[in-house]
């Protein structure tokens, strides 16, 4: 069944309004205006030729999963978060890229080459052999195989990844990230600082704005920020453009409805099975090379862990539901969403399937810590904007545009399927948002601290970042993969137009009720 409201980058400001007139909220009220004058840049980049909007940064996972080290030897998720400190929302001046205060990075007292700088950001100082030591079990992941260890943060929490000493155990365009209980392979195009220009450094940042996949490249002289910490306001990622500097830029990472555990996307490890793979699906992969195969491979692979993660992400919302005392309407409508998700998880398994030349699905999903805050309104209402209100609106986008430059039919079925049902579960997620607002005193606070964060993505020197493109992006939407940057620029618009009005039409709404 189609969706009443789905919601297109070339049609958000109907689907607004629209979206208002069913939960009855009059659009009036605040849904035609989008933001103040100064707010956004001059020209609006929010595409218009069908594929502008959607394109962008590189091919994600580049073979590993990945994460950041953190001071004391664990993995850290500083990364990617939620941006504080710094002196404006483009950082500092020339050379703001460097590393300030640098603290070694050490594992059971062993330097690692690596140093935490004060933007959040990782140089590497020198390349040494990194310290290992391998765990029977870990409480995330439980066993891993031989030769891999368990990642604990960020977007790919509780996965097995091959493990590494050296950057020789990598291979070209790597180096071995060290960490506890071992290092990591992470892209990479430089080893160390030697490999840069006289004066610069060899450290980290994350293409994906908030998704924890780290990447090493040399710092430049124009660079005006070094991690995200240099950058404001709140959400705000230091991240590299298209000329191969550093600015802060607008971020988050949201596919779908992500199962966030303090705040970072849980998803299952993958293994060889067949049961998870959707048989009806079939697409052609004669023409692809290997490495366009691979990159599509990788990014399937992203969207099935995290089509996987939604249905426990919408088996805690039913749960949460119970707990507030929600309508019966609301409580159907979240148990039809989690057998959606079963079936887009069995359809990216298929196409992730194909283009590896094996079968694969999801092994457990660990739920250490999934029911924490239960029954706490303020948590309710965050969670429920970040993942629903947001995440579902920005994937049924991203879904629609990917379907619109699919060539191949059995990809383009499957995005049309999921775009679909994205905007009924976006729907969901704004009814569920309105009647929480209606229904208990401390939502609208914890809304308004909400819209507050978010409106923090639309300062203008963030939303420069969004006209950049990349290179493969084209080739990539043509086989239904939208890139990271991509996504950044459908948020944007999404905010913009869409979603931060309508969330300031509910929060007016139920002011106007309380005074």
């Amino acid at each position: 069944m189609r969706a009443l409201l789905r919601p297109r980058l070339s049609s958000l400001d109907v689907y607004a309004s629209s979206l208002l007139l069913v939960l009855g909220v009059a659009p009036q009220l605040g849904c035609e205006a989008t933001v103040s004058p100064g707010d956004e840049p001059a020209d609006d980049n929010d595409g218009g030729d069908g594929q502008g909007a959607s394109g962008a940064g590189t091919s994600q996972g580049a073979g590993s999963a990945q994460g950041g080290g953190s001071a004391d030897g664990g993995w850290s998720s500083q990364g990617g978060g939620t941006a504080t400190g710094g002196s404006s929302a483009q950082g500092g001046g020339p050379n703001a890229g460097l590393c300030e205060d640098p603290q070694p990075i050490l594992v059971d007292g062993i330097d690692t080459g690596f140093d935490r700088c004060e933007g959040g950001q990782i140089r590497r100082r020198e390349a040494v052999e990194c310290p290992t030591s391998y765990p029977d079990e870990n409480p995330c992941c439980g066993g891993c195989p031989d030769g891999s260890i368990c990642n604990t943060n960020g977007e790919v929490a509780c996965s097995c990844v091959d493990a590494c000493t050296t950057d020789a155990e990598c291979g070209p365009g790597n180096l071995c990230l060290c960490g506890d209980p071992a290092g990591i392979c992470v892209p990479a195009t430089c080893l160390t600082g030697h490999d840069c220009g006289a004066g610069q450094e060899c450290t980290s940042f994350d293409p994906t704005q908030g998704c924890l996949y780290l990447e090493f490249a040399c710092t430049t002289p124009a660079d005006s920020c070094g991690g995200d910490a240099d950058c404001v306001p709140p959400n705000s990622f230091c991240t590299m453009m298209a000329d191969g500097h550093r600015e802060c830029a607008p971020g988050g990472c949201a596919i779908g409805r992500p199962f966030l555990i303090d705040d970072e996307a849980r998803t299952a490890d993958i293994e060889r099975r067949t049961d998870w793979c959707d048989g009806a699906v079939s697409l052609s992969t004669h023409q692809l090379d290997e490495t366009l195969r691979g990159e599509l491979a990788r990014a399937w692979e992203h969207t099935a862990k995290m089509e996987h993660a939604s249905v426990a992400a919408f088996a805690r919302f039913a749960l949460d539901l119970l707990a507030l005392g929600a309508p019966a309407d609301l409580l159907a409508r979240t148990h039809r969403a989690m057998a959606d998700e079963t079936k887009h998880a069995r359809m990216a398994f298929a196409i992730t399937s194909t283009y590896r030349g094996e079968d694969v699905g999801p092994g457990p999903l660990a739920m250490d810590g999934a029911l924490d805050g239960a029954a706490d309104v303020a948590v309710f209402v965050r969670r429920l904007v970040r993942e629903g209100c947001v995440g579902e609106t920005v994937a049924a986008i991203e879904a629609d545009e990917a379907e619109a430059s699919a060539i191949d039919p059995g990809v383009k079925n499957v995005l049309g399927v999921i775009a679909n049902d994205e905007s009924e579960h976006a729907q969901l997620a704004w009814r569920s948002l309105e009647w929480a607002v209606a229904t208990f005193a401390q939502a609208r606070s914890a809304l308004e601290e909400e819209i507050s964060i978010l409106e923090g993505e639309l300062a203008p020197a963030a939303l420069r970042a969004c006209d950049e493109t990349d290179p493969r992006e084209a080739l990539l939407l043509k086989h239904g993969v939208v890139t990271p940057r991509g996504r950044a620029r459908i948020r944007q618009a999404a905010l913009r137009r869409a979603i931060l009005p309508c969330l300031r039409s509910i929060a007016a709404v139920e002011r106007r009720a309380a005074a």
